[in-house]
C-alpha cells in the first residue's frame, strides 16, 4: 500500500462529510460534494553519511472541495483532525504535521475549496 493509499485509509476510517469521495490528483466529473482531492506535492528523501536513511518527509496536499463555505470549513476541520500529529508507526508513519492552508473560491463554478499541505514523515523505499 503505498503512502497515499495509506492516507486515504486513515480518512475512510476515521470519517469525514466526503465518505468514500477522496479521489487522487483530480475529481471526477461529473463530481458529487463535498470532497477531497490529495496528491504528493513533494517527496525529500533524508540522507546520511552512510546512503539512505529510507526515511521520506514528502508534502501531501489535501483540496476540500464543497457548495458552500461552510462546508469546506466542515471538511477541512476534519482533516486537520484526522492527521494532526497522528502517527502509525506500525506501518512506517512517523508524523504527519499539517504546515499549510489556504481558502479559494472558484467563481466560475460557484465551489469553494480549501487547500491543505501536511508534511509526512515515514520509513519507505518509494
Amino acid at each position: 500500500m503505498t503512502l497515499e493509499e495509506k492516507l486515504r485509509a486513515r480518512l475512510v476510517t476515521v470519517g469525514t462529510d466526503a465518505g468514500q469521495r477522496i479521489y487522487p490528483l483530480r475529481m471526477p466529473q461529473p463530481a458529487t460534494f463535498p470532497l477531497i482531492v490529495y496528491q504528493r506535492i513533494s517527496g525529500p528523501r533524508i540522507y546520511t553519511h552512510d546512503g539512505d536513511s529510507q526515511l521520506i518527509e514528502p508534502r501531501v496536499q489535501f483540496n476540500c472541495w464543497a457548495k458552500t463555505d461552510a462546508g469546506k470549513e466542515a471538511l477541512a476541520y476534519q482533516v486537520k483532525a484526522a492527521f494532526s500529529g497522528w502517527s502509525d508507526k506500525p506501518n512506517g508513519i512517523g508524523h504527519v504535521f499539517m504546515t499549510y492552508e489556504l481558502d479559494e473560491w472558484e467563481e466560475v463554478t460557484g465551489l469553494h475549496r480549501k487547500m491543505l499541505d501536511a508534511q509526512v514523515g515515514y520509513v519507505g523505499v518509494a
